[in-house]
């Protein structure tokens, strides 16, 4: 193991490098493939030599004994940066970005940053996606279309689809489950089975599975990823408390009609309750009106309790 102390020993950051830089983001390298590992931010509240910490908190874990240790965010960088080291290396480091003119502009610089070499196949070592990565961040080109997804209303249901009960399930948390152990790069065209996701299960009671005709909707942030009819429900095997769908196909065209459409603001009287990991009941009469009677204040007569995860 190579001594620490021979590596990545960088006086700090003076006046002139101070004025020079102002604002600005970084990136850390392992010499040993020339691959970035790392993006941050400098400058501002973080400091100028913010660069240039990563290499004093590496130094310092390993002088720590009983003391605190790192964050779990801090801990597989600071391993790596050790791990070039003991190979008897330093960590290449470059400014990717200066003079930036706020915080905002360098965040987003960070940001597309992370983004640009992710989808070239790199491993970076942030706990986060960048900032705003969730609105602004990566989108393959081929899902484009589905963060696009317009908004559907009640007048855009099919003919197929009025006056039919529709279900409508928030499959979010069982959809993040199934990315659990995914690697992203490895598996760039990994899809989640939404269908699936939306099949089961659920605490459903009698009086529900019931209603005859019905369809089930699978959405995922607000976005419909799957659309099926129900043709029966039957108990789960791992807890027969739940129940599944037995689902069944419904005519194409029909299904593209409502399929990657944006159903946010159709969900509005409800959004409180299906966010909470429920599912709703709703009609779509002719007039393109609907009717919740399952999950709001104006749902039908014989509705069952509030609680989303209730029957």
């Amino acid at each position: 193991m190579s001594d620490d102390k021979d590596f990545n020993q960088h006086r700090a950051f003076d006046n002139n490098v101070n004025s020079s830089l102002g604002l600005y983001v970084y990136a850390l390298f392992d010499p040993r493939d020339r691959k970035p590992f790392y993006v941050g931010k400098g400058g501002g509240k973080h400091g100028n030599d913010r660069a240039l910490h990563h290499f004093t908190e590496a130094r310092h874990d390993r002088n720590r004994g009983n003391q605190p240790q790192l964050a779990l965010d801090e801990i597989s960088k600071v391993r790596k940066i050790q791990e070039i080291w003991d190979s008897g290396c330093e960590v290449n480091w470059k400014i990717i970005r200066r003079h930036l003119r706020n915080d905002k502009e360098a965040f987003s610089v960070e940001a597309a940053l992370i983004d640009a070499f992710t989808a070239c196949g790199y491993r970076l070592l942030n706990a986060q996606g960048g900032h705003d990565f969730e609105t602004h961040g990566l989108i393959e080109g081929s899902r484009l279309y589905e963060y696009a997804a317009p908004p559907i209303a009640g007048r855009d249901f099919p003919t197929e689809l009025i006056n039919r009960p529709l279900f409508i399930f928030n499959i979010g948390q069982t959809v993040g489950k199934m990315w659990d152990g995914v690697d992203r790069i490895e598996n760039p065209g990994f899809k989640p089975n939404y269908r699936q996701a939306t099949v089961c299960c659920w605490n459903i009671g009698l009086h529900w599975q019931a209603l005859t005709d019905g369809v089930a909707i699978g959405v995922v942030g607000g976005i419909s990823r799957t659309v099926f009819a129900i043709s029966d429900w039957e108990r789960c095997q791992g807890d027969p408390k739940l129940w599944r769908i037995v689902p069944a196909d419904i005519e194409r065209e029909t299904s593209t009609a409502v399929l990657n459409r944006n159903f946010s603001s159709f969900l509005e009287p409800v959004k409180g309750y299906i966010q909470r990991g429920g599912f709703v009941i709703c009609e779509v009469s002719e007039a393109g009106d609907r009717t919740f009677r399952r999950g709001a204040k104006n749902r039908h007569p014989d509705t069952a309790p509030s609680d989303p995860h209730s029957a």
